[in-house]
């Protein structure tokens, strides 16, 4: 599991939105609903499923220093990248 992951991201500094990854697997992120989930999970070093219930939905990461970047989870290549703040 990557230990770097553990920390908030912003999309951007002048977005007030975030994705901050809690030691106990929870999720908390703004704006509500960008990813419908509360928990996740780290299976490897590449990729982190989001959990709400009983549904997940996994897509890939990838952090270099202090940029994480989300792909997948579209029909179409697309990405979100994020820049760590703490």
């Amino acid at each position: 599991m990557n230990p770097n992951l553990k920390a908030t991201f912003c999309p951007d500094p002048s977005n007030p939105g975030y994705l901050q990854f809690n030691v106990d697997g929870t999720l908390s992120f703004s704006p509500p609903g960008i990813y419908d989930a509360d928990h996740y999970q780290l299976p490897n070093d590449s990729t982190i499923i989001f959990l709400r219930d009983s549904e997940n939905f996994k897509i890939e990461y990838h952090i270099s220093g202090t940029l994480l970047t989300l792909t997948g989870g579209c029909i179409e290549p697309c990405g979100t990248k994020y820049i760590k703040t703490e």
